[in-house]
């Protein structure tokens, strides 16, 4: 019998090549800038949107949306300004939080002007029929239940407005079919965008989506995680900042494999800078997952945390002053922990003892009165070449 190799077996490598659409992505969209004209480019100020936060452009935006897609796709240009989006509603009118603010179809790519510049705006004080804050399950979103393929999202903030809606559960941006199904949404590309003051997630791409290029993001100032990547199969997470977030920076949850993440930053977070983790069901982990380079600091818990994983590579991240470990690893196998330089950890006890809060952490997980009634050992991982230095007293344990 050959015996079990100690570290990761790791082969993700990003999104090699896309699947072929009758419609290609336009050149266009991937620049930082973008023509306010031209053949496929629909501009939702022609159709009758207006710069404002007090009017609800839902409706135009849908429409001129449903209009590109019906041409075989283009762009949803949003010229500078901010927009005021309403919650989605039922055929019969009644509020849906599922239906999200705006939802992208097949072939349709929704770009702005750049970050602070173009902003759709959750409305000031959505109330439902109880006088409840509405939800808004995704300000752009794909739509509930149906597989949509080759669509994106650029350059516009997207302001969840948690301060004048502080009970209902907004998220920047939503998409995948549904919850438990085997379906899933493909070729997504979101470039460029901010997700910020939403009191949901920052980001929440769902169950499923493939070849999903979240790049150059910023997930801010929201109640849960800046990004939340929830069942992401061949994704690329690459040059994304999450800071401010009640919760995690990024949170790679349900069975999220094949996927890079490279030189993220993850800062000033109330939970840790990165989480990959089972969730609260007893499904397969996170597996095959490679985190390089970045910076993970002053979060209020770990820099890196694993829980239930497998087959991860963590190499080349800088992390420091965080609350507690600078790496966690609970209840996963086959972690290679390589290259790193951790720096002043274990910040949030003012008299840290012998193993309160080390450096890099290896242990089990307790679940026998959990969803999997297990005790998991955390076995074969490999930590090696890392560079640890205390400059604070008093120092963390390593």
């Amino acid at each position: 019998m050959a015996l079990e190799t100690t570290g990761a077996s790791v082969t993700a490598d990003g999104i090699v090549a896309h699947d072929a659409y009758t419609f290609a992505p336009p050149a266009a969209f991937f620049t930082q800038s973008a023509p306010a004209t031209g053949p496929t480019v629909f501009n939702i100020v022609d159709y009758g949107a207006v710069a404002s936060a007090t009017f609800d452009n839902r409706y135009v935006i849908q429409h001129v949306i449903q209009l590109a897609h019906d041409a075989g796709g283009g762009i949803v240009y949003v010229p500078a300004g901010t927009f005021g989006i309403g919650a989605g509603y039922h055929k019969d009118g009644t509020p849906d939080p599922s239906a999200g603010g705006v939802n992208l179809l097949d072939n349709v790519f929704l770009k702005g002007e750049g970050i602070g510049t173009s902003s759709l705006r959750v409305m000031d004080n959505l109330l439902g029929p109880s006088g409840e804050n509405l939800a808004i399950t995704g300000i752009v979103r794909s739509p509930p239940g149906v597989v949509t393929n080759n669509f994106g999202l650029a350059d516009l903030t997207l302001d969840g407005n948690r301060a004048n809606n502080p009970t209902g559960k907004t998220d920047g941006f939503f998409c995948g079919v549904t919850p438990g199904s085997t379906e899933a949404c493909a070729d997504v590309y979101i470039l460029r965008v901010e997700a910020t003051n939403c009191q949901g997630y920052g980001f929440d791409p769902h169950e499923q989506t493939h070849r999903l290029s979240i790049q150059d993001c910023v997930g801010s100032n929201n109640h849960l995680d800046g990004f939340a990547l929830d069942y992401q199969v061949d994704g690329e997470f690459t040059g994304n900042v999450a800071y401010g977030n009640d919760r995690h920076g990024f949170n790679i949850v349900t069975t999220t494999s094949d996927s890079v993440f490279i030189d993220n930053i993850a800062h000033d977070n109330g939970g840790a800078g990165i989480v990959i983790q089972r969730g609260s069901e007893n499904i397969p982990g996170p597996f095959n997952l490679l985190i390089e380079g970045g910076e993970l600091y002053n979060n209020a818990s770990d820099g890196v945390r694993i829980i239930y994983g497998h087959d991860v590579v963590v190499t080349g991240v800088d992390i420091h002053d965080n609350g507690r470990n600078g790496v966690r690893i609970q209840g996963s196998s086959h972690v290679t922990v390589e290259g790193n330089t951790l720096t002043d950890n274990s910040r949030v006890n003012a008299t840290p003892t012998v193993g309160s809060n080390p450096e890099i952490y290896i242990t089990e997980v307790n679940d026998t009165a959990g969803v999997s009634h297990a005790i998991h050992a955390s076995s074969y991982n490999l930590v090696v070449n890392n560079t640890i230095t205390e400059t604070q007293a008093p120092a963390a344990t390593y």
